[in-house]
């Protein structure tokens, strides 16, 4: 009995500790069908490794790989991606925390070949469990200021 308690409790912890993020789980694309993303967890289930897909004449190519994971004791998750063919982007460090149930807050910072860096935030809204609509913004002067808008659908 003091076993099936103990794995009760484990798996209770991991399920707590797991939340809002499994509603990113899975392969997503945009409507257009020109980029997809997949978020999939490995490891112990703590770490999720992240790609990135264009579409290209030639079919799809990885043009980002990279991971998420949590730090001990805190509730946001921090990533890291490495990119090539995007703009000149080579490198990309974020936090991503949820937003209530809706959705959630990524701080970005993007790294450019020359070294330069760029700081950018997102808000990703789930509209239902197979939609979610993102907005980036540029920080400007303190401001955020809405940059890009766009839409991820679930893969089938």
């Amino acid at each position: 009995m003091r076993v099936l308690s103990a794995l009760f409790l484990l798996l209770s912890a991991y399920l707590a500790s797991a939340g809002e993020i499994d509603r990113l789980i899975g392969e997503w694309q945009s409507p257009d069908d020109s980029s997809k993303q997949s978020f999939e967890r490995a490891f112990d289930g703590h770490w999720i490794e992240t790609r990135m897909w264009f579409r290209t004449p030639d079919g799809w190519k990885l043009v980002s790989r990279g991971v998420m994971y949590r730090k001990p004791g805190s509730d946001a998750w921090h990533g890291i991606a490495r990119a090539t063919d995007m703009q000149g982007i080579v490198l990309f460090e974020f936090t991503l925390e949820a937003v209530g149930q809706a959705g959630f807050r990524t701080h970005n910072t993007a790294y450019m070949e020359t070294g330069e860096a760029m700081h950018t935030e997102e808000d990703w809204m789930f509209v239902d469990d197979d939609r979610w609509a993102y907005t980036v913004y540029s920080l400007e002067d303190g401001e955020r200021k809405p940059w890009i808008r766009g839409e991820w659908v679930r893969a089938e």
